[in-house]
C-alpha cells in the first residue's frame, strides 16, 4: 500500500513535537530569582551580600516585581548598615542607589 508523503510529514512532525515535549518534565523549574536570593541571605561579608541584594533586586523589578523588588532592597539597605568599612559601605550603598534608579 503506497504511502503519501503528506502522511508522512505529519507523523515526522508529530513525533518532533511529542519528543520535544518529553524533556520537559511536567513538573515546575524553581525560580532562579528566589533561588539567587536565598543564597544571599546566606552570605556572611555584609558588603557582597548588600551588593548582591541590589542586584537581584533590579532583575526583580524588571521582572515586574516591584513589592518584591523594594523588599530585597530594603535588606541590602540593612546590610549596607552591617558595614563598618567606610569604601564598602559607599561600595554598596552605590550598588542600592543604582538599583532605586532602575
Amino acid at each position: 500500500m503506497p504511502t503519501s508523503p503528506r502522511i508522512l510529514i505529519v507523523v515526522a512532525c508529530s513525533f518532533l513535537i511529542l519528543s520535544a515535549g518529553a524533556g520537559c518534565g511536567g513538573g515546575r523549574q524553581a525560580n532562579p530569582i528566589l533561588a539567587r536570593l536565598n543564597q544571599a541571605k546566606q552570605i556572611a561579608d555584609a558588603e557582597l551580600r548588600a551588593i548582591e541584594l541590589s542586584q537581584i533586586s533590579s532583575e526583580m523589578a524588571a521582572a515586574g516585581d516591584m513589592s518584591g523588588a523594594a523588599e530585597v532592597l530594603s535588606s541590602a539597605s540593612s546590610a549596607a548598615g552591617e558595614i563598618s568599612d567606610a569604601k564598602g559601605r559607599a561600595e554598596a550603598l552605590n550598588a542600592i542607589a543604582l538599583a532605586y534608579g532602575k
